[in-house]
């Protein structure tokens, strides 16, 4: 069995978490809480909002195309987007659908407007 320092450990652990993290990731909550809001609002009117956001890119069927900036920036403007068109109801959806989400991928940081 092979030995690992404390430091190796540390490493490895740093490392795992910010592989968690990638953008990646991030793109498939996107992608869901789209998905969320496009089944109550109908898809032009998500995908219109989600096009309002900096840094991210949807196609006509909400899938992200691209992600730039600091994931959780974007995912706050997003979910703002929502906010602004349906209150805290949006919100609260974009939640429901990180929720989901979460389960499925801990450790995750999120932004607090999602928690």
């Amino acid at each position: 069995m092979k030995h690992l320092s404390k430091y190796s450990l540390f490493f490895q652990t740093t490392y795992m978490v910010d592989a968690v993290n990638s953008s990646d990731i991030y793109q498939d909550l996107v992608e869901k809480i789209i998905q969320k809001q496009a089944s109550i609002l109908g898809a032009p009117v998500a995908v219109r909002r989600a096009r309002n956001v900096a840094g991210l890119e949807v196609s006509d069927g909400g899938a992200v195309t691209k992600m730039a900036g600091n994931p959780n920036l974007v995912l706050t403007g997003l979910v703002e987007q929502f906010k602004a068109l349906s209150g805290s109801v949006g919100v609260d959806f974009c939640k429901q659908a990180a929720a989901s989400w979460l389960n499925a991928h801990p450790g995750v940081k999120l932004p607090p407007i999602l928690l």
